[in-house]
């Protein structure tokens, strides 16, 4: 299970005249970015969705920009490793491993867009304004899943060569576009199951639970 205890830190290179990346993957090799009020926007259009993310608990320890270990005061969203990383390694899941480009390089997230390794003033600008939580993320992932819906559907009727007639539900999705569910499900109460989740699996409850059981 992965956490943040042994994740590196973000250091500033000594070349503070170079302005431009270099490529290297460095930094998305350290960890995915934490998320943003304005990357909600991505979860909406669906070029991010709620299983490419992990949430760090209230509580659960975690090295903030400077590698200091210290409680998370508020829960923290970010994109998560790929799911057969090793113990330890924290690399970005849309990191090219071959030639370390990024997956969604013209719809990253608002860190990734202000991280420049050799200055890093406005990575730690940014890093504790405006985060969001799962509830933000799935809010923002059901808010968009009629025009997503929509937009298979023209992208459909387009490559089929198709037109809307009067006896055409303009409604109806073609096989394989349905309208999705699971998180983007109209009516599931989130913030209902997220506060019983926390109130009954909280990060301190489970922590006072393993410690016990480490004493017995």
């Amino acid at each position: 299970m992965h956490n943040e205890h042994d994740m590196p830190a973000l250091t500033p290179q000594a070349d503070d005249t170079d302005i431009d990346c270099r490529g290297c993957g460095t930094c998305c090799r350290k960890g995915g970015p934490a998320l943003h009020t304005e990357d909600l926007a991505l979860f909406r259009a669906g070029h991010l969705a709620p299983e490419h993310c992990l949430t760090l608990r209230a509580g659960e320890l975690a090295r903030n920009l400077d590698g200091q270990l210290r409680p998370l005061e508020r829960e923290l969203v970010k994109l998560r490793p790929r799911m057969a990383a090793r113990s330890g390694d924290w690399t970005c899941l849309f990191l090219n491993q071959s030639d370390n480009r990024c997956g969604v390089y013209v719809h990253r997230p608002a860190e990734c867009r202000a991280l420049l390794c050799r200055d890093t003033w406005a990575i730690k600008t940014l890093h504790a304004v405006d985060r969001v939580t799962r509830l933000d993320v799935l809010a923002a992932w059901a808010e968009g899943a009629a025009d997503r819906a929509g937009a298979a559907v023209g992208a459909s009727r387009s490559e089929g060569g198709q037109s809307d007639s009067p006896g055409s539900p303009d409604s109806a999705a073609p096989a394989g576009h349905a309208i999705p569910g699971g998180c983007a499900a109209p009516g599931v109460p989130w913030a209902d199951i997220l506060a019983a989740h926390e109130e009954r699996c909280g990060y301190a409850v489970l922590a006072a639970t393993g410690a016990a059981l480490q004493r017995a």
